[in-house]
Formats: C-alpha cells, structure tokens, sequence
C-alpha cells in the first residue's frame, strides 16, 4: 500500500470497487475472477492489471472529491474498462465453447495476448502474421467484440472490398462502411478506407482522429513513408492504434516497431506451417542463363526496371516459364509475378499461346475487369495469372498454390509477400501443398544476388508439423546471408 494508506480489509475493497463500477456502469474488476483476488497486495494488482489499477485509482479519488476529472478523461476511462470487460466476456464465452469460436485455436492465443497487452496498459502495438494466416479475421472479431469506432486503414482499394467482406463474414452485425474512390459511406461505426484516401479525407476536412476509438494499420509497414507518417500523427489522441503486417522490418531504417512500439504477438512462416495455419511448401529455384550482372541498382535498392525490362523480358526466358509449367504443375493455378504490366502481358500472351488459360491483372484495369479476371481464376478457367506486384498483398485465393517469381528482387518485404501469397489453406483441397520458383539469372557479383523466399522464411521446405530443415529465424535485413540448400532447376538455351 501507498505511505498514508489505511491497508483495507476484503470487505472494504469489495464495496468501494462496487461503487466506484456502480458509479461508471461498468465492472473495475476483471470479470469472471475469485473475490479473492482483492486480498492481493497493492503492488500485485497493480502489476497484473495496470490499466485497471490506474483507472480504479484515479476514479476512487475524484469519488472522494480530491480531484474533480474532466469529463473526457472519465469517458475515455470509462470507455477502457467496457473494451476490456467486452474482451474478457468474448474469451470466455469461447473458451468454455469453443463451436462458438470463428477463430483458429492458433489465432485464439493471439487474440488472448492482445487482450494481455491493453490489459497491461499497451495503447499502440502490431502483430507480426504471415500472409494467409488469420490477421483480418482476428481484427474483425476485434472490432465485433469490443464494437469500438474504428478506422481500418488498407493499401489498396481491392483490399478495402475484401476486408469489408471479411467484416461481413465474421463480424455480420458489424456497421461497415467504405470511403475511397468509389464510395464515400461516412457515419458508420466501423469504416474501412486506404492510405491514400485516408490522407485526403483528412486534408479536406471528410476525416477526423477524433471522431475514431481505434486506428488499424492492416499492412502495416505501408504506412512507413514520410507523408504516411505524419497522417497517422494525427491521431495522437486515439486510444487504440493497432498494427497488422507479415512484414514489419521494411528496411534497415523503417519498422513498424517505429510507429507502433510494441510487439503483441509475432510467429514465422515455418511455425505457422507446422501449427497448421499455412500449407506445407517448398522453394525451387529456376536458374537461367540471363546475365543480369549489368543491371543497374537504384539507390531505392531496386534493379532499375527499364533495364531490368530489357535484360528479362526475352521470348526465350517467358517460355521457360510455360515450360516449366508444363513438366511440373499441369492444371495447377499459378501466380506469376512479373517486372511491369507489359513483361506482364508477354508472359500471359506466350501461356496463352501454347494453349494454357492466363490473364494480366493491372492497377490500369477497372475494377470490374480485375474482379472479373480473379473470379475466372478462382473457379479455375483461368490457371495463370500475370500481374507487376498489383497481387503482392491482401491477394486471397486459397486454391493458387504455385508461384512464378519471374522478377529479381533485393526487398525482403517483397520476397515475404508474393510467397505468402500461395501459402493460404484451401478448405477444398486438405492436402494442398505450395510450390515457390524464384527465377534466377546469372550475376557475375555474388554481392547483388537477389533475396529468394528461403531467405525470409528460413527454411527451403517446410511440411506441417515439422521442418525438413533446422529451424531458424528470419534474418534482418542486415543478417549475413546464409546458404540454404534449395532444389535446382537448370534453364539453357533462352535466346
């Protein structure tokens, strides 16, 4: 106890939370404990319920009269204790049954630690899941627990649409609306919108932080660039910003962890496999006889794509691919990644050539061409789509389980995501197993080889429940490089 405090007997803290939880209309106490819990000493309570423990403080002073709190501070405390008492009654009605439960039993711990981590007083944290592991359904089981106004922000506008039908899927009384080009619906409790529009509703006055409980950073490292940054400094004054990302080391200077200071729950690729989250995959690499060795980098880090464009955007190159199509994943659905929309082109004209279904998906198509090429994909017309990165995040097509990484790159981000993207669970298919080719072309100067998916995820082959190789742990972006074995495809005679 405090020096001056009167230790108080069982009795006397039962009644004084009562009325202080009578005066707010919400329970101080973490529901669903033992009143034993009250005949901790004061520094145990406050270690384990730090939040509780500073609103419970604050509120038992202004109720004695010493301070008289702002109207704002008490409904912002009042708010705390109702989000954390929605929780705690969400976890436990899903423990006790878990049929009632949309989430995996994986993704249920993860949904415990962010409880955990505003119980404990964290306001601003990120949760580090690779692609296709569960991330939009434990925030949109968030948001339906908790029902805080929220602002969920995206990269892109397909993401805006696919999250609003994850919303729909597992929060169903949920008010969503969208604001982006193509919808302006504002007033809803839940509003999903992208970077950019973000930033120019709030230029113009149509969005503001303070009409928002809980800011959400889907992709999080997306929101990494300077003016993206100085938007999400607007909302200070939030009282909820959480982070979502499979990637959050962007580079050697920027990291989630720069605007979200903590971590809430982190797992790898190959952890994720084996607890039953991702499909089992392997990594092949497709090594060519381009020499890319001229190529100039830019001081982005990047190859520089009109010379990359002229080096490997060759007829001979794109019809190893249909090649390597046809001797290894006949009838399978490949994502094909390639260096811009008309390397894009090229590849998905010399597919259709040799009488195998591909389409080019771009930013320059409308929104009804993209869902249309997407849906004829996903019931299988179409086995090959081409895109130039348009497809690297948020892609949700469980039944694609090949990817042709037909572009070199030197991001780990880039890497990470376009793998990840083939790594989904197909509920049709229990026995999917993914398939990764890194296309790789000569270089002269081993220091500007390429980053390769068995970079990121550590590991060439990964089968659920174990590793075919020894576990180990992303590397950072300054990490020396390790070699892994990978399986080798040899490709001659492209020209």
């Amino acid at each position: 106890m405090q020096e001056g405090i009167r230790r108080k007997s069982p009795e006397e803290l039962t009644k004084q939370v009562e009325d202080i939880s009578r005066d707010v209309q919400h329970e101080v106490r973490q529901p669903f404990i033992s009143d034993d819990l009250l005949q901790l000493p004061e520094s145990e309570l406050k270690k384990r319920f730090p939040r509780r423990y500073e609103i419970y403080r604050k509120l038992l002073i202004s109720q004695k009269g010493d301070v008289e709190l702002p109207g704002a501070e008490k409904m912002r405390m009042v708010k705390w204790l109702e989000t954390l008492n929605s929780l705690d009654l969400y976890i436990a009605v899903h423990k006790s049954d878990p049929s009632q439960r949309s989430l995996r039993e994986y993704n249920f711990t993860v949904f415990e630690d962010l409880r955990k981590f505003l119980e404990e007083g964290g306001s601003e944290g990120y949760i580090k899941l690779p692609t296709g592991a569960g991330k939009t359904v434990i925030f949109s089981e968030f948001l339906e627990a908790t029902g805080l106004r929220s602002l969920v922000v995206t990269p892109t506008q397909l993401l805006v649409r696919q999250t609003e039908r994850r919303l729909q899927e597992f929060a169903p009384d949920a008010d969503v609306g969208k604001i982006y080009s193509y919808a302006k619906q504002y007033g809803h409790n839940v509003t999903i919108t992208t970077y950019d529009s973000m930033m120019a509703k709030l230029r113009d006055g149509s969005i503001n932080p303070h009409d928002y409980d809980c800011l959400i950073l889907d992709e999080a490292h997306r929101a990494l660039s300077e003016r993206r940054l100085n938007t999400i400094e607007r909302f200070k004054d939030t009282m909820l910003k959480l982070g979502f990302t499979a990637t959050p080391f962007f580079s050697k200077e920027k990291s989630v962890a720069n605007i979200l200071n903590t971590n809430i729950h982190s797992i790898s690729i190959p952890e994720a496999v084996q607890e039953g989250l991702l499909s089992p995959f392997s990594v092949a690499l497709a090594r060519t006889d381009i020499d890319i060795s001229s190529v100039r980098i830019l001081e982005s880090g990047e190859y520089d794509p009109e010379e990359l464009e002229k080096a490997i955007n060759v007829r001979g190159r794109n019809i190893s691919a249909v090649q390597l199509y046809e001797k290894m994943f006949r009838n399978k659905k490949v994502v094909a990644y390639c260096n811009g929309i008309h390397h894009a082109q090229d590849v998905a004209r010399i597919f259709n050539e040799h009488g195998i279904t591909a389409a080019l998906v771009s930013g320059k198509q409308t929104r009804s061409v993209q869902e249309d090429i997407l849906e004829r994909f996903s019931s299988g017309e179409i086995k090959i789509v081409c895109n130039a990165d348009i497809l690297i995040e948020g892609f949700d097509e469980p039944s694609a389980s090949v990817c042709f990484n037909l572009r070199p790159t030197f991001s780990p981000v880039v890497a990470e995501q376009r793998g990840g993207r083939v790594l989904r669970l197909d509920p049709s298919d229990p026995n999917k197993y993914a398939t990764i080719v890194e296309f790789l072309d000569r270089n002269s100067d081993p220091r500007r080889s390429p980053i390769t998916f068995v970079e990121v995820a550590g590991s060439a082959a990964v089968e659920k429940g174990r590793s075919k190789e020894s576990d180990r742990n992303k590397p950072r972006i300054n990490q020396e490089r390790e070699n892994v074995p990978e399986p080798q495809i040899e490709i001659a005679g492209l020209h």
